[in-house]
C-alpha cells in the first residue's frame, strides 16, 4: 500500500481549531499554541489512531468515540463474505470513478516528486480508489469519523489537522452530503491543498438527509 506512515505523516498534523503546530506528549499530541483554546490538551488516542477533532465544534463526541474504541457508530459494509460478493453482482464498482482516479494519479506522477492524496470519507473504500492506494508512486492520506484498518486518523472534515498547502491532491466522493455546512468542508480541502492543487468529488444529485 502507498498510504503514509504515522511517523512521515506527523510533520505535516496540525491543530485542527487553530492549525498551529502540535507537540508530543505523554498520552498522545497536543495544540503548541499558547493563544488556542485547546492549548495544552491532549487528543485521544482511539485503535491505535490520533483523533485530531475539535470536539467541542463538532457532531464527533470525545466519549462516544472513546466508548466505541474508535469504531464507527453505525454498521459499515466490509465487501466480504457472500453478502459482499452478492452486493459486487448486483452494483459492481464504479467504471467511471477508478478512469477518474487514474487520470488524477497520471496527472500528479507527471508532477514529479512525491505526491500527497487526502482522502475525505476513507473509513471504507470509496469506488476506484484502490488506483490512489495501490500506486507506489503516491502518498495516500485517508482519514474518517471514526478509526478503521484504512485511516491515518480520525478527524472532522470542517476542522482538517493538516498544514496549509500539505497535499497535492483530494479525492472526496460521496461525503459533502453528509455534512453540517459544506462551504466550511470545501474551505478546509482548499486551505491543505498547494496551488494548483487537484480534486476529485462526487455528490449524489439526489439524495435523502442521511447519517
Amino acid at each position: 500500500m502507498a498510504r503514509i506512515d504515522a511517523q512521515a505523516l506527523l510533520p505535516l498534523l496540525r491543530c485542527p481549531r487553530c492549525h498551529g503546530p502540535l507537540a508530543g506528549r505523554e498520552g498522545g499530541l497536543a495544540c503548541a499554541s499558547s493563544t488556542c483554546g485547546l492549548a495544552g490538551r491532549t487528543f485521544p488516542q482511539v485503535a491505535g489512531q490520533h483523533a485530531l477533532v475539535d470536539f467541542e465544534h463538532s457532531v464527533i463526541a470525545e466519549a462516544e468515540l472513546r466508548d466505541r474504541g474508535g469504531a464507527s457508530g453505525i454498521p459499515r459494509r466490509t465487501g466480504g463474505g457472500l453478502t459482499g460478493a452478492l452486493r459486487r453482482l448486483s452494483a459492481p464498482p464504479s467504471r467511471l470513478a477508478g478512469r477518474h482516479l487514474r487520470d488524477l494519479a497520471s496527472r500528479l506522477r507527471a508532477g514529479g516528486g512525491r505526491p500527497r492524496v487526502l482522502v475525505v470519507g476513507g473509513g471504507t473504500r470509496s469506488p476506484g480508489v484502490d488506483v490512489l492506494i495501490d500506486d507506489p508512486a503516491l502518498d495516500v492520506i485517508p482519514f474518517d469519523i471514526f478509526a478503521s484498518p484504512e485511516t491515518s486518523f480520525v478527524a472532522d472534515v470542517h476542522g482538517l489537522p493538516l498544514a496549509d498547502a500539505s497535499v497535492q491532491a483530494v479525492s472526496v466522493q460521496a461525503v459533502l452530503e453528509h455534512v453540517l455546512d459544506p462551504g466550511r468542508a470545501v474551505a478546509e480541502i482548499e486551505r491543505v491543498l498547494v496551488p494548483g492543487g487537484l480534486v476529485y468529488a462526487v455528490t449524489p444529485f439526489l439524495q435523502h438527509v442521511h447519517e
